[in-house]
């Protein structure tokens, strides 16, 4: 028997254990530092075995919907679906459903309530499909993000603007109201009144018209005249 061959053969053995130990390690690192830069992102992330019909998602998505993380993550469909508002749901489904339909991606909005504390909150959903070797879509990713504080903002943004706008529209309307009121007392005093204003040296500033119809001098020559 040649030890030798075998020795050799245990040597290449253990150095290719050791590869793939060195391999799975950095792949775990590297799985944590990905998971740690997801997890400043505030996005959760899901991942669907359409043939299986198996849901998996992140520790985000747990908490977004608020709920205990399972131990492998796995959860039903309809655990997803009993926390969608009941008015969004229809769509939600129908929209997710066109997406594996035509291997394509979407992006969607809807209505939550979380399970722990019952809030209702807004998420951004964005999804794409993966075709198996039939052509078929065989996986869906994803992503969920929590857009509550975002839309409450622009609504704010929103009712202001409507607030500002109106208050704007209200003053022009008073401004015009007030102009036309100076406008008809000027008026009713160029029919029935003889005005000049001077300024502090005697200088005439102003006439109006019944002045210089009286005077039968222009407006221009009068104020020139001083």
């Amino acid at each position: 028997r040649d030890w030798s061959s075998d020795v050799c053969s245990s040597d290449l053995v253990r150095r290719r254990t050791a590869e793939l130990e060195t391999s799975i390690l950095e792949n775990h690192e590297a799985q944590q530092r990905l998971e740690l830069a997801i997890e400043g992102t505030g996005v959760g992330f899901w991942e669907w075995n359409v043939r299986e019909n198996v849901i998996r998602w992140d520790a985000k998505m747990f908490r977004l919907y608020g709920l205990e993380p399972t131990p492998d993550g796995i959860v039903p469909f309809e655990v997803w679906r009993s926390a969608v508002h009941p008015d969004d749901v229809a769509a939600q489904e129908e929209q997710l459903q066109r997406t594996v339909a035509t291997v394509g991606h979407g992006a969607r909005e809807f209505r939550i309530h979380r399970r722990d504390d019952g809030e209702e909150c807004i998420l951004a959903a964005s999804e794409l499909a993966r075709a198996g070797v039939d052509g078929r879509t065989e996986w869906v990713v994803g992503t969920n993000r929590d857009i509550t504080e975002q839309r409450r903002q622009e609504d704010e943004l929103r009712r202001f603007s409507a607030e500002l706008e109106q208050c704007v529209s209200e003053r022009t309307s008073q401004f015009a109201a007030a102009s036309k009121r100076v406008q008809d007392i000027q008026r009713a005093l160029d029919e029935h009144a003889i005005v000049d204003i001077s300024d502090e040296q005697g200088r005439i500033v102003y006439v109006n018209d019944r002045m210089c119809e009286i005077s039968k001098y222009s407006r221009e020559e009068l104020i020139r005249s001083e």
